[in-house]
């Protein structure tokens, strides 16, 4: 399996709601969802947990775009797998931490990694 790949699938909290309360797909992709609306509340329901999304292959633009700041940094070679799971694990064990949450959004988590 694709690093990449693997790294977002042992994470998910794009998708489980950890990270964003919803998420916006087009009006083509709604018949991707159990709703009538372009706004998806959060946890997808397409997540599986440790068997990540069912509908990976097929997953709305929004999903397909979407790339958090361990995983940037990761795909520029600036950490390492085993890193990136270090900055990852704080936030997947302590989920209702704001501030870590926060950081974890804004890649102000990984700052003192990836500055010049």
């Amino acid at each position: 399996m694709d690093k990449s790949k693997d790294l977002c699938g042992s994470c998910g909290m794009c998708c489980d709601g950890t990270l964003f309360p919803s998420f916006r797909i087009y009006a083509e992709e709604m018949d991707l969802f159990n709703t009538m609306s372009n706004t998806i509340p959060q946890s997808c329901e397409h997540f599986e947990g440790c068997n990540g999304c069912k509908i990976y292959n097929k997953r709305p633009f929004t999903c397909q775009q979407y790339k958090c700041s361990v995983l940037r940094a990761f795909e520029d070679g600036k950490l390492s797998y085993e890193e990136s799971l270090e900055f990852i694990n704080p936030l997947k064990n302590d989920k209702n931490n704001k501030e870590l949450r926060s950081d974890f959004i804004s890649g102000r988590v990984i700052e003192h990694i990836t500055k010049p």
